[in-house]
């Protein structure tokens, strides 16, 4: 899920902020276009299945919230070679945008990951059950 939201967020928000050539484009291409894109094919195609429950999936946002927070913190107290807070993001940057919208910005791209990891809980049961029917 986590590669699949990192796809998503990378082509909605992060995408025109910088324009790369090169091998870094390449790179930039492989890790935020086709790695999303193989993983949800690849998991589409050979699963596992039967391995989702509603309990995984809400615990599979534990880890990147847990991750939001630490960056938050971590923002306020690292600075950049310029001097100002470290942000990995420009959607997470406090300074420039102040709590109340980080914590909205951050909090769309929890409910993004529920979305898709509970999309993907649905698709399994109807892939495992299509799978069950007899031919």
């Amino acid at each position: 899920m986590a590669i699949t939201v990192t796809g998503v967020v990378f082509h909605l928000a992060l995408s025109d902020l910088q324009e790369l050539t090169g091998w870094p484009a390449f790179a930039d291409f492989v890790l935020h276009t086709v790695s999303p894109f193989l993983a949800v094919v690849g998991w589409g195609v050979f699963g596992p299945r039967g391995a989702l429950s509603p309990r995984i999936v809400l615990l599979s946002v534990v880890a990147p919230v847990l991750w939001i927070v630490y960056t938050l913190i971590r923002g306020a107290n690292v600075q950049d070679r310029f001097g100002n807070d470290y942000y990995p993001y420009p959607f997470m940057n406090v300074p420039v945008h102040g709590y109340p919208v980080v914590l909205i910005n951050v909090s769309i791209v929890a409910v993004l990951f529920l979305a898709i990891s509970f999309g993907a809980l649905a698709l399994d049961r109807r892939l495992r059950a299509a799978r069950a029917r007899p031919a």
